[in-house]
């Protein structure tokens, strides 16, 4: 071998090494991130799932807790209640009357609260409606969703 020949040798020997010490600096480094993001989101599905599963529970307690109640419950305590409930502001200040800053502390708030209340609400007026018929489930495709909204607008 000629000297020409040994320096293109070690030219793409030196090549060859340098990337590999690359690849080992940053292979593992992407792994690791993914492994960390992957954690993250067993993480958060785990905790989606509590919250789901804890949600379920209190509708489990809230519709045993209707099934117990006397017949005219309803009507006599739960509708005032919830009449007088909102007919009042919950807050005891004027969401106008605080700076911007807490004033958009206090409507994420109230939102979340509002939130909370109808999804409870819903549950359980759904749970307190008794059907005659037997329920019958409807599946829509993505078509005719289309149609539907085509139709209203």
């Amino acid at each position: 071998m000629d000297a020409h020949h040994r320096k293109k040798v070690a030219s793409i020997q030196y090549a060859v090494v340098t990337a590999e010490a690359h690849r080992n600096e940053t292979v593992p480094a992407a792994d690791a991130e993914v492994v960390g993001r992957l954690n993250i989101a067993r993480g958060e599905g785990a905790d989606a799932l509590a919250r789901a599963a804890g949600e379920a529970w209190s509708f489990r307690t809230l519709e045993s807790q209707l099934r117990a109640a006397p017949k005219d419950f309803y009507s006599l305590k739960l509708q005032p209640f919830v009449a007088s409930v909102l007919s009042r502001n919950l807050s005891p200040t004027s969401v106008l009357d605080l700076p911007s800053e807490q004033r958009s502390a206090e409507q994420a708030t109230r939102l979340k609260l509002l939130s909370k209340f109808q999804r409870n609400l819903s549950l359980f007026i759904g749970a307190g409606t008794k059907l005659l018929e037997q329920e019958e489930v409807v599946r829509l495709t993505q078509s005719d969703l289309d149609r539907l909204e085509a139709l209203a607008s």
